[in-house]
């Protein structure tokens, strides 16, 4: 079982949208956003995870005010669709793949000229459903990629992995929709994030191949091969070949392939021990991964089989991840020596295969323990 984030989408018709364009008010139609509001009530049962019911914006002069209302679209349209313009393309990619999209009417891949995104560091490795934010600048030279969805004006027919994410955009502090001709747009305010570390996405560039450069960057960071800050930009060759020789790694196996696939085994054999969501098992070296393994060492390091253990800045040291992953291996040696009563895969990666051997120690234990 390969455990990689979450698929691209299939390749969606492209656009190209000026600034100008984008800001214009619409004639006819018009989906007036300044009339929007989600309504808590309605979706506190239904993603109660990421609604906080204190949370209230506060515009500016510079945005609409969204007043109380009942639904997030206006009720005096009368158009049967409504469109949404996100920037955000992991967490657009995450909701056409792993959620009900029925209630989509149309998808494209559109380039906004005049605006600049950025990933929030934090949020990233909180694990937070959206990652990204879109400023405004005016300027012809910035350009990024966005998702533009007309979806259906029944918000019944909305998942509620949808609905959790555009009521997160609407009860935020930090971000503004605006109408525009291609649909409503959540611009932030980067004065409102000042206390936040912002990865910019380069310009022509998207979500999607910068975070890959992030992933990496953020990795090399947190086992202590890079630098203090993370940055979208290429590893130096300093920093890799610290990297492979600190984790014995070959250098005939890429960095990008390395730092991602090492993490991945690691949160998989934390998934093992029921420590990790195996949802986000994609090489991501988040605090949720951090957490992990020090509770992992919270848990087993009194096993004798132990006979060291990291201190408060040893987590996530070669030598930690190589006894949390061996102490593993270990455990797969003990089971094979159980003979034919437990089938053990010969690969530790073959999740469900071995995810299946454990189960049948575990019912060959209990009967052992009846005898």
């Amino acid at each position: 079982m390969q455990i990689h984030s979450s698929p691209a989408l299939t390749k969606p018709s492209t656009s190209r949208i000026t600034s100008s364009e984008a800001l214009t008010p619409v004639a006819e139609n018009s989906h007036n956003i300044s009339h929007l509001q989600q309504h808590h009530d309605n979706l506190h049962s239904t993603n109660d995870n990421i609604i906080n019911n204190n949370n209230k914006n506060h515009f500016t002069d510079t945005y609409a005010q969204i007043p109380n209302g009942n639904n997030i679209i206006n009720p005096t349209n009368n158009s049967n669709t409504f469109c949404f313009v996100f920037t955000d393309l992991k967490a657009i990619d995450r909701i056409n793949c792993e959620h009900d999209t029925s209630f989509v009417e149309s998808f494209q891949k559109i380039t906004l000229v005049g605006y600049e995104a950025y990933i929030v560091e934090q949020w990233v490795l909180s694990r937070e459903v959206g990652t990204v934010i879109c400023t405004y600048t005016g300027n012809s030279s910035d350009v990024i990629t966005a998702y533009r969805i007309k979806v259906n004006r029944d918000e019944n027919l909305w998942s509620p992995y949808f609905k959790g994410y555009l009521s997160k955009l609407y009860y935020s502090d930090y971000c503004r929709p605006t109408e525009s001709t291609v649909g409503v747009i959540f611009l932030t305010n980067l004065f409102q994030l000042a206390n936040l570390a912002l990865v910019p996405i380069p310009k022509n560039s998207d979500v999607i191949s910068t975070f890959g450069k992030y992933l990496v960057n953020n990795n090399l960071k947190k086992l202590g091969c890079g630098s203090r800050s993370t940055t979208s930009s290429e590893p130096t060759k300093a920093l890799e070949d610290k990297f492979k020789q600190m984790f014995k790694i070959s250098n005939d196996v890429t960095l990008q392939f390395a730092s991602r696939e090492l993490v991945c085994i690691l949160q998989t054999i934390l998934y093992y021990y029921d420590l990790f969501n195996p949802f986000y098992c994609d090489g991501l070296l988040c605090m949720k991964t951090e957490k992990a393994v020090k509770d992992w060492w919270l848990e087993y390091s009194n096993y004798p089989f132990l006979k060291w253990k990291p201190s408060q800045n040893e987590y996530l040291t070669p030598k930690s991840i190589s006894s949390i992953i061996g102490f593993t291996i270990l455990l797969k040696s003990v089971l094979e020596m159980m003979g034919n009563n437990i089938v053990v895969p010969k690969d530790i990666l073959d999740v469900e295969k071995f995810r299946v051997s454990l189960g049948q120690f575990q019912r060959y234990a209990d009967l052992l323990a009846k005898l």
